[in-house]
């Protein structure tokens, strides 16, 4: 295993604030448009006169290519290209999918716009933020992540009358040509996701440079108080400009004993001046004995392991004769296993990635599937159940904005309630899961404007913490290194049950005639994933009860 690379970025302070902001800008953006996306499936069914089935499978296509997609962000998009240059991608394929999305003639080709290349946009913009935000976050991690999700409620507030309004004003190609127009605005927000790669320590000439400001001080009128033109200074900033220089068959010995038999032995004094009386006499000198030596290579052996040279001859045998012995070793090792026989059918096993191995890691991802599913298709049937209660298009888009409106409370809730760790993660989560599987199967009691505003009021209260807590919870459950690999394989299982949620929803709506059926199946969905956690839960005591035994 490669050890990790060491970085330099700031953490919890500095730039750290800008990448929240502009995840912030993003999740407004992005979440923003598809919590009014349900107003624009109430468009695509009166034009096309298609069934809830066709239009919700728009929707399916799009979470599976999302969760597919990021799958190969998370294990290697990440590792060969940069999170900029991907969410970059991502800003560009979703701004083409909604702004063509008005001019086709049919819902089969809205599946594979708005759908599959929506999906794939997506995935390259928002799975890169999250992972950006965790790395410029460590202590501040839970809050960071709460602030920055707020945006969601924030575009959930203002895109659903945004929406409304332009569909009234435009009709539903010129709106799409609009909203096309904002989601490139993510441009601006990307532009600052700044690769933790990109902060590198100090180079030898920046050392130098800094020595000489230090030695020249300014006097305040544009001049140097003293300059100082030494020849220990000189030989110092000749031998770091060697240093930098040495090719591959450069050796740091050479200069060493290139300087080996200098003596320098003198004293330099600014000249006198009555303005710099005040200023002490500065000097610079060097005996010429064995322990000064001694410090002078150790000092540049010190600069050559700072600014990453060359290693010398000496160094190289000395790792050479340390390494020869294991590799014998190792050497005879791989020929007596090349000689054993092979076992029938060896050649055709398959290695199982280590995560997969633990159970907890198969229990949470119950808990994805069904949480995913039961939080993201309401916000596409909320209008649509709304119009079939004889709601009129303004009071859909007020239910949508009160929703998202306590969407930005619950976000903040969660997010100082771990910040405090007054619950983890997974305990939090349990809470909302049962509250609101509970309510979905009341929605046969909902029925005038007042009733689905509160059905709104608490889905956006209690359904807003699973994007806050979506890394959490794979941090508390399976450790922080295991975070993008988790992901990727979560979102392959998210997919999947997305692909096969948004139509049995839709289809479970045509053949009963009514949404509250669809609601019902929202609310089995969540029931199970609160089950899940509840299972995760007790494992993990489990294993920490074992674990303390063995040590005593």
């Amino acid at each position: 295993m490669k050890p990790a690379r060491q970085t330099f970025h700031p953490v919890d302070r500095g730039w750290s604030w800008m990448i929240m902001i502009a995840s912030f800008g993003v999740h407004f953006v992005t979440m923003g448009y598809l919590k009014s996306f349900g107003l624009l499936i109430v468009e695509f069914q009166e034009k096309l006169g298609s069934s809830a089935t066709q239009t919700s499978t728009i929707k399916g296509v799009q979470e599976f290519c999302y969760c597919f997609l990021t799958l190969l962000v998370t294990n290697y998009g990440v590792k060969r290209m940069s999170i900029r240059t991907l969410s970059i991608l991502g800003v560009l394929l979703e701004t083409l999918s909604v702004a063509i999305s008005g001019f086709l003639p049919n819902g089969v080709v809205l599946i594979f716009t708005l759908g599959a290349i929506f999906g794939c946009g997506n995935a390259l913009l928002y799975c890169p933020t999250l992972i950006i935000l965790s790395q410029y976050f460590k202590i501040r991690r839970p809050l960071a992540t709460s602030i920055a999700a707020c945006g969601s409620s924030v575009g959930g507030i203002a895109f659903p009358a945004l929406t409304n309004y332009l569909l009234d004003r435009f009709g539903l190609q010129g709106t799409t040509l609009l909203l096309s127009g904002i989601m490139l605005q993510q441009m601006i927000f990307v532009i600052v996701y700044t690769p933790p790669s990109d902060y590198q320590p100090m180079k030898a000439k920046d050392y130098v440079d800094e020595v000489e400001a230090k030695l020249g001080t300014d006097n305040g009128n544009g001049t140097q108080l003293h300059s100082i033109k030494s020849p220990v200074v000189e030989e110092e900033k000749q031998l770091l400009a060697n240093l930098n220089g040495t090719d591959n068959g450069g050796n740091l010995n050479q200069l060493l004993l290139k300087n080996e038999n200098s003596k320098i032995s003198e004293t330099v004094e600014p000249n006198g001046s009555n303005s710099l009386n005040s200023v002490p006499n500065l000097k610079i000198s060097r005996e010429n004995s064995t322990e000064n030596k001694a410090n002078h290579e150790t000092d540049l052996t010190d600069i050559n392991e700072r600014y990453s040279l060359h290693p010398n001859e000496d160094t190289l045998l000395a790792d050479t004769s340390n390494k020869v012995l294991p590799l014998r070793q190792e050497t005879d090792t791989n020929e007596n296993v090349v000689s054993r026989p092979l076992k029938p059918g060896s050649c055709f096993k398959i290695k199982v990635p280590a995560i997969m191995k633990l159970p907890t890691f198969w229990v949470l991802a119950i808990y994805y599937m069904f949480a995913k599913n039961g939080t993201v298709i309401p916000t596409i049937y909320l209008p649509t159940f709304a119009r079939e209660r004889n709601l009129s298009h303004d009071e859909s888009a007020l239910v949508l904005m009160l929703s998202s409106s306590v969407d930005i409370a619950g976000k903040i809730l969660s997010g100082l309630i771990l910040h405090f760790k007054i619950l983890k993660p997974t305990s939090y989560m349990i809470i909302p899961l049962v509250c609101m599987g509970v309510i979905y199967n009341l929605t046969p009691l909902f029925t005038d404007f007042n009733s689905i505003v509160g059905l709104g009021l608490a889905y956006g209260l209690l359904c807003s913490s699973f994007w806050p807590l979506l890394t959490l919870i794979v941090i508390e459950v399976l450790g922080s290194k295991r975070l993008p690999s988790a992901l990727g394989y979560y979102s392959i299982f998210m997919s999947l049950s997305g692909a096969a949620s948004f139509p049995i929803s839709g289809a479970l709506r045509d053949a009963t005639g009514t949404y509250t059926s669809s609601f019902h199946f929202f609310g089995a969905l969540y029931l199970t994933a609160a089950l899940s956690l509840v299972c995760v839960k007790f494992m993990i005591k489990k294993k920490d009860d074992n674990e303390k035994k063995a040590t005593q």
